[in-house]
């Protein structure tokens, strides 16, 4: 094989060989130097360099497998149909840009990869799986960042030193044992290099300079490596695959700052070769903190004096001597850079050579030392334990640790501590034994013993009391026993304690006011004052030991608080009573509101009850004596007044005004509200009717002549009129009726008589308004008297000047009007202006008119006279 390489100088070199002068300067040819010089690889194969072939530039492949593959790979990317040993151009090779996946050249079974270095566009190749041994083809590929060549026969990875643009390699399972050509890869980011074959340490160092390197993969280069510390370095590592190496100690990436869990570094594998049964631990976490081995019958976690420990720091051998071979397996799971935690495992292969010795231990006499009991500041002996050994002890003898306790036998101090006795023979067989100590300090005990000289047992509850003094005495007893445990003394502290704080004054009655207050009426649990004293009484029953002051009072104030409920209950009660008696008594809501508001106030439901229903009834008798008043008051207004008296009219008027009044006045009572029902009663029922009309007839009447008089149809009126007139009080209808008839009838009669015509009957007296302001209303009696008769006094007709008309002359059917008369003394007379406003009586003018006109003058001196 030729190499070919073409080599461009800096200016710097040039200058200088023309200043120099004449002579050949040779130029080193390194990798770092010519990093980016312009190159090209031929061969004896294939001598025209990439750089210079054609596109017809036919490639020459000594492997027939690689070239089959790539004629695959071509007719995928072409997208033509080609055979296996069809020839390959330049032109044809330069359109392959990745050889990955499903044209990959994985496990084809090439042996020689000559000719590949005309992929010059291709940035990715895979060639895992053949049996490749030279990769100098490969070198001069001015594209490819991903390389993949696991398990091939690779030894030298030199000729990859000058792709530089290599970001992702992977050279796992093969013969490498020189990673130095990988300094001068810049840009890698991704390193496989997992199982390499060969033996003894794999220096992997030159990684070191690929700061941009983030995955990094060591698994299963067995003891080959063991020392990672220098991978702290890389800065952007961010994934290490270390599995089935030779490392146990993981404190040397601590600060490997970007690690992350998906770092692995199980089924490590460790030797050391130890002479004693007892030595450090060399596995170590990601701290530095030994990581305890999973122990066997013959390895245990063990402190450095041989003491076993789970969680110890060194390892022990257990019947160990002459030499030997043990394992111990270890597995920690810890978390990196605060992410999820990952496992660290191996396996421990001790290797020992132990020469066998002296292994009996001495013996103490007393082989366990009696716990030694006493005061604080009262001096112990701690020097009555003997040792023996069977080859002897050395030259300290017994020992103690009495001084590394802080324990003192001349003055110790109160606590406990557990004195460690040792002896070690010359064998350095060493045998312990432990011994109790426990000083104790009554000084708390005998304080509170003294704190009890106030306390008079007689002061509280006899059981309390006895509990006290039974505690007391224990306590003294205790103080008085040198030896007396911590734990008897704190107990009899307890005691004493609990007892004096068990005292209890007698809460008897205390309890027993509380008690009655749950029988009493809830007016008067609720009263807030009550509700306060209870509250406050609970509180004093319910500490644990209030003072007898405190106890009485509570008892005191609550008994009080409710005498006083009770009290301002009984007043409301009184008051309400007499106030709603008095309503009862008077039948009148004087001030019904309050009186209301006093019922209301008071506190007892039945009571208040019982108040509110009578009340009622007072003011149902009110309200119902008040629709009685109204019922009459619209009796009154309904009561037809026409044809009745004035003056009963009038007390008609006055009783219903005082009737209204009363029926509005709101503290009016049953009793005034019955009698003006009563007063209106007896007004409506004493309505008369005015026999004015029929007293005028009967008047006139009397005034006519026998002759007349002895009338049949007058004397039966006549009679009728009398007998209505005799009623106390006939209806107003019965006296126009007896009267129109008795004044027809006389006026019939005269005409028969042939007098001259009767005067016209009387017009019936209209009935007479009401007064606008009747007079103050008169007391009426309650049983008014009754009517005057016919014959008794005040019964008397008061005669009644009618309204006269002139007499007309009699005129018979068929009969001329005759000229009309002059008028006569009694026409004149009875004329409207005569200056008489009224005559009073109707007889009056039948007597003018039968008797001559010489009597005239002595009539009217009687009508006269008759009425002064």
């Amino acid at each position: 094989m030729k190499i070919s390489r073409t080599k461009v100088l800096p200016s710097a070199v040039i200058i200088a060989a023309a200043v120099l002068g004449g002579g050949a300067y040779y130029v080193a040819e390194t990798p770092n130097l010519f990093h980016n010089i312009a190159r090209a690889y031929t061969s004896t194969v294939n001598t025209t360099a990439p750089s210079a072939a054609q596109d017809d530039y036919e490639v020459t492949f000594p492997d027939e497998k690689l070239k089959a593959a790539l004629n695959k790979i071509v007719a995928t990317t072409t997208g033509t149909s080609r055979n296996d040993t069809d020839a390959l151009t330049y032109g044809d090779l330069k359109k392959i840009v990745k050889v990955s996946e499903a044209n990959s050249l994985n496990n084809k079974g090439i042996t020689n990869l000559e000719g590949i270095q005309y992929l010059t566009n291709a940035t990715v190749i895979q060639a895992s799986g053949n049996k490749i041994t030279d990769v100098t083809p490969l070198e001069d590929l001015p594209k490819v960042t991903s390389l993949v060549l696991t398990n091939n026969k690779i030894s030298d990875i030199t000729p990859l030193a000058r792709m530089a643009k290599l970001i992702d390699l992977s050279v796992g399972v093969n013969d490498i044992t020189n990673l130095a050509p990988l300094e001068n890869m810049p840009n890698l980011e991704i390193f496989h290099m997992e199982a390499m074959r060969g033996t003894g340490p794999l220096d992997i160092s030159p990684v070191l300079n690929h700061s941009k390197l983030r995955l990094l993969n060591i698994n299963s280069n067995g003891n080959r490596i063991s020392n990672i510390a220098s991978l702290a370095s890389l800065p952007n590592l961010q994934i290490l695959f270390a599995n089935k190496n030779n490392i146990v100690d993981l404190s040397q990436l601590k600060t490997a700052g970007k690690l992350n869990e998906r770092s692995t570094f199980m089924d490590q594998a460790h030797s050391i070769t130890t002479d004693t049964e007892v030595f450090a631990n060399p596995v170590k976490d990601i701290d530095g903190n030994p990581i305890p081995v999973v122990e066997t019958a013959k390895v245990k976690n063990a402190n450095q004096n041989g003491d076993l420990n789970p969680q110890g720091a060194y390892l022990k051998l257990i019947d160990a001597t002459g030499t030997g071979r043990t394992t111990a397996t270890w597995s920690k799971e810890f978390p990196i850079n605060g992410g999820n935690n990952t496992t660290f495992s191996g396996t421990l292969t001790i290797n020992y050579n132990i020469p066998a010795k002296d292994t009996e231990k001495p013996t103490f006499n007393p082989s366990a030392p009696n716990k030694i009991v006493a005061r604080k500041g009262t001096t112990i002996n701690l020097n009555d334990v003997q040792a023996n050994d069977n080859v002897g002890l050395n030259a300290q003898g017994v020992t103690n640790n009495a001084a590394a306790v802080n324990l003192d036998p001349a003055n110790p101090a109160a606590g406990t501590y557990v004195v460690q006795y040792s002896a070690t023979d010359t064998s350095n067989n060493t045998a312990t034994v432990n011994r109790d100590v426990e000083i104790t300090n009554a000084d708390d005990l005998t304080a509170k013993i003294a704190s009890t000289k106030g306390i008079t047992p007689g002061d509280y509850t006899a059981d309390t009391a006895n509990t006290y003094s039974q505690a007391k005495t224990k306590a003294e007893q205790i103080v008085a026993q040198a030896d007396a445990t911590q734990a008897a003394i704190n107990d009899a502290l307890q005691q004493l304690t609990a007892a004096i704080d068990g005292l209890r004054v007698d809460k008897s009655e205390l309890n027993k006011q509380i008690t009655q207050l749950d029988s009493e009426p809830d007016y008067i649990k609720n009263d807030p004052a009550v509700a306060a004293k209870k509250a406050a009484a609970q509180t004093t029953a319910g500490e644990a030991n209030p003072t007898n002051e405190a106890v009485t009072k509570a008892a005191r104030e609550l008994r009080e608080a409710v005498t006083t409920a009770k009290d301002a209950e009984a007043t409301r009660q009184r008051d309400a009573e007499a106030a709603v008696a008095k309503a009862e008594t008077d039948k009148r809501l004087s001030d019904e509101a309050a009186l209301t508001n006093q019922v209301n106030a008071v506190k007892d439901p039945a009571k208040q009850l019982d108040l509110k229903n009578r009340l009622a009834a007072v003011k149902q008798a009110v309200t119902a004596k008040k629709t009685e008043l109204g019922d009459a008051i619209k009796s009154a207004d309904d009561a037809k007044l026409d044809g009745r008296t004035a003056d009963s009219t009038q007390q008609l008027a006055q009783a219903k005004a005082n009737a209204t009044a009363l029926r509005n006045k709101p503290d009016a009572s049953v009793a005034e509200l019955e009698a003006a029902t009563t007063a209106l009663k007896n007004a409506l029922a004493g309505l008369k009717t005015d026999k004015k009309p029929l007293t005028d007839a009967l008047a006139t009447f009397n005034a006519a002549t026998p002759e007349v008089k002895a009338d049949k149809k007058v004397s039966d009126a006549k009679l009728g009129a009398e007998a209505v007139n005799q009623e106390a009080n006939p209806t107003v209808d019965a006296v126009r009726t007896a009267a129109k008839k008795l004044t027809d009838a006389l006026a019939a009669a005269a005409a028969a008589a042939n007098q001259p015509k009767p005067v016209t009957p009387v017009t019936p007296v209209q009935p007479q308004p009401a007064p606008t302001q009747p007079a103050q209303p008169q007391p009426q009696p309650a049983n008014p008297a009754p009517a005057p008769g016919p014959n008794q006094p005040g019964n008397q007709p008061t005669p009644t000047t009618p309204t006269v008309t002139q007499p007309q002359a009699h005129s018979d059917a068929g009969e001329n009007k005759k000229p009309a008369k002059e008028p006569t003394l009694a026409d004149k007379l009875l004329a409207p202006n005569t200056g008489f406003e009224r005559v009073q009586s109707a007889s009056v003018l039948a007597a003018l008119v039968a008797i001559p006109g010489a009597l005239a003058a002595l009539a009217y001196r009687m009508i006269k006279k008759r009425r002064s």
